[in-house]
């Protein structure tokens, strides 16, 4: 070879070191790997992988758990009297292999399949049990290869193999990518297939400068792969785009410089980078045309109806507080379940020292993050309740690669290292936490805990009013002031008289006679119809004509002002005496416009005002009816200010800045009851820190303890034997430990 070429980085060594990573993460997976799917939603998933893989179709049919999601309809789809999941078609593509390999063990070890539809755990799962498995575990794998393509990657790029195995290791353990993992979401999926096309654009890059071509069916792959992000999750589009983008600057660039080191490329590299943008373009539009022909035959419409995007456009202050809330939230911020992170400037400070920025990794990070980003500030009422920020996901491998040179800039500072050490342990530590408590046992503890929170604000509420009104009653008076006017009930002034207008009476002159003043004085005889009636005919023959009409108007305006109402619907007696001075004239201006008077609407009940509830329950403003998994619960308009949102989206973006509430720690307080052997009644003041002796359960739907674990389900539900996983687990962990001392070794080339 040339010395003016450069060799390969990526050797013998790097390669077994990235199988390691790969064969360490499966086997501890396959330990955490779920033991039943998680709802309808992943229900209508597995059935549309199902019908694929069997007969070609898309039609949900053949099984109890189709015709069940076809009763309920919430993600089923009515098409000629059939019906169709509601489910991406990059899913369903990339879950036929794993579903192949489920049915394959089912036909091995039917065994298993009885016991399943003997001990029925969840109300969707009836047959096909290792079938469910496999697909379940799918995005597991796609994990741990993410992690073994960050090791090749941070190689090419620069950073020694040691710390690119230890950048890998960390990515699968030390991040919420493992929880996440465990959730059947697409995201995983999606974070996958940018990131290998992320890969195959180094490798063509690191041939250009090899003063190579880059090899044909490493474009198609990155055609195709960024084709399967676009139909797994079409809000991916713009980071699709921007990968697109910066191959084709690869693919320009490293033409121009085969042109100027071999002259018989000169004449030729402008047609051959057309060339490769075919072989990257074509496959590119045959994937996305296939996932539009499948959504055209399920719906007619070339999009999928999964309803992510909501009805109206968010505020700047709602897209704001979510952007903060992805990064620094104390339950799910990013900073929180992937605290390596905060060493990500050490890295971009040793590429800048070291002269080795390698300009692809951080343009491209850069633009792959604020094109996550900007879909990902959108709310969502489907993406709640998930172990960390599952948007920002596909964005983490990028961000990850900054980790890696980060660990290889503080290899020679020892505070740098150790503080390093501590990251990654916490990271280990959070992550733990979300992978041995099910999200769903979090969620549901969480409502109840709201539940208590709710009955306790209403509570307090009842016994202030309570209290008001024994106040109104026994008369105890207050001098009204701008702050007794703001009040949620206006106590009574002793010394004021009995009627506005008998107020504006008695401050006219009394000419009257002493014998005229001793016959209105006499008591009047007694009649058979209510008081109430009798006061007002005498109220009204007394003040008319035209001259009351003025004093009418100013005694009714100065009630409407105090706005002062008790409990028989009649005005309160209120006294606007000379000890209210000229400042009661400056504020009540202020006020005029919230009280006005309305003589065919009594007044009646004691005014509340937010003062009383913000100041005492911040976060009980938002209530509502406890919402289901799907999120289609219906509020009462008037309980919010915009569009009514389902109760369980307003929690969680109401607790999610609550410490109390924070995930893994309060994961923890749940791990800890558990191994306590105390059951599945949680004590709400120990889990939450509630004011309350009650006692908070999980919905039925939940698995009980550690039944979300397939091993554990096996052989608590099931009555399987647990060995099988556990050697199988076992056996892939002997297989990455022995890479790894293979690949790390210092005689590996």
């Amino acid at each position: 070879m040339s010395p003016f070429i450069r060799p390969a980085i990526v050797r013998r060594g790097d390669r077994l070191c990235s199988q390691s990573v790969i064969y360490i993460l499966l086997g501890v997976f396959l330990l955490t790997a779920l033991g039943s799917p998680r709802g309808p939603k992943v229900e209508a998933a597995f059935q549309s992988t199902r019908a694929l893989a069997r007969s070609g179709s898309l039609t949900l049919e053949g099984t109890p758990e189709a015709a069940q999601l076809a009763e309920a309809g919430a993600w089923a789809h009515a098409r000629d009297d059939e019906f169709v999941g509601k489910t991406e078609p990059g899913q369903i593509l990339l879950s036929v292999p794993f579903y192949g390999l489920g049915a394959l063990l089912d036909w091995i070890w039917p065994a298993v399949e009885l016991a399943s539809e003997a001990h029925q755990g969840q109300p969707l799962q009836e047959s096909e049990y290792l079938a469910h498995l496999a697909v379940a575990s799918r995005d597991l794998v796609w994990t741990a290869l993410i992690a073994g393509l960050l090791v090749l990657c941070t190689r090419r790029l620069g950073v020694a193999r040691d710390r690119a195995w230890l950048t890998g290791l960390t990515f699968g353990l030390c991040t919420f990518a493992w929880p996440e993992a465990r959730s059947q979401e697409s995201y995983t999926q999606t974070a996958f297939c940018l990131f290998l096309s992320f890969h195959l654009l180094v490798r063509a890059n690191e041939r250009f400068e090899r003063l190579l071509r880059p090899v044909k069916l490493e474009l198609i792959g990155l055609g195709a792969v960024l084709g399967l992000a676009l139909i797994t999750r079409p809000d991916s589009a713009l980071a699709v785009v921007c990968l697109f983008s910066t191959a084709i600057v690869v693919i320009f660039r490293g033409y121009r410089r085969l042109a100027q080191f071999a002259l018989f490329l000169r004449q030729t590299w402008r047609r051959r980078h057309w060339l490769d943008l075919a072989w990257m373009g074509i496959p590119l539009l045959i994937v996305v045309s296939s996932g539009m022909v499948m959504n055209w035959l399920r719906f007619e419409s070339v999009l999928a109806p999964s309803g992510r995007w909501p009805e109206q456009a968010p505020s700047f202050a709602v897209l704001f507080e979510e952007f903060a809330a992805q990064w620094i939230a104390p339950s799910g911020g990013l900073l929180w379940v992937a605290p390596l992170l905060l060493i990500l400037p050490l890295g971009l400070r040793h590429l800048m020292r070291g002269r080795r920025i390698e300009t692809i990794w951080p343009v491209t990070c850069v633009m792959i993050v604020l094109a996550i980003q900007v879909t990902a500030v959108v709310p969502s009422h489907h993406d709640d309740w998930s172990f960390g920020p599952a948007k920002l996901l596909p964005a983490l491998p990028f961000l990850w690669i900054g980790v890696g040179f980060a660990l290889e800039g503080v290899r020679n500072f020892w505070t740098a290292r150790q503080v390093s050490w501590c990251l990654i342990i916490a990271g280990a530590v959070v992550n733990i936490a979300g992978v041995f408590v099910d999200t769903r046992t979090h969620r549901d503890l969480t409502m109840e805990a709201w539940d208590l929170l709710q009955v306790q604000a209403a509570e307090t509420r009842a016994e202030a009013e309570s209290k008001a009104k024994s106040l109104e009653r026994a008369g105890e008076s207050k001098p009204l002031t701008k702050e007794a006017a703001i009040e949620p009930v206006i106590l009574l002034d002793e010394q004021a008289p009995k009627d506005p207008l008998s107020a504006a009476e008695d401050s006219m002159v009394d000419d009257s006679t002493p014998l005229e003043q001793a016959l209105a004085s006499e008591p009047e005889p007694a009649t058979a119809g209510n008081d109430s009636e009798v006061a007002s005919s005498q109220e009204s023959a007394d003040f008319e004509g035209p001259e009351f009409e003025g004093i009418e108007h100013s005694a009714r305006n100065d009630v409407a002002g105090a706005d002062a109402p008790i409990e028989d619907g009649s005005i309160a007696d209120v006294s606007l005496g000379q000890e209210v001075g000229q400042e009661s004239d400056a504020w009540a201006e202020d006020l005029a416009p919230k009280f006005e008077w309305d003589d065919s609407k009594p007044l009646a009940g004691a005014v509340e005002t937010p003062e009383l509830e913000s100041a005492e329950f911040p976060s009980l403003e938002l209530t509502g009816l406890r919402g289901s998994d799907l999120g289609e619960d219906s509020i009462d308009e008037s309980q919010t200010s915009a569009t009514a949102e389902p109760s369980v989206h307003r929690v969680h973006r109401e607790t999610r800045w609550e410490l109390r509430f924070a995930q893994p720690w309060s994961h923890w307080r749940i791990l800890r009851h558990r191994s306590a052997g105390l059951g599945e009644a949680f004590p709400a003041r120990s889990i939450f820190f509630v004011n309350s002796d009650e006692e908070i359960e999980a919905g039925p739907d939940t698995p009980i303890g550690m039944r979300h674990i397939s091993w554990i389900d096996a052989g608590d539900r099931l009555g399987l034997s647990s060995l099988p996983a556990l050697l199988l687990s076992g056996f892939f962990m002997s297989i990455g430990l022995i890479y790894a001392l293979h690949g790390l070794s210092r005689s590996q080339p």
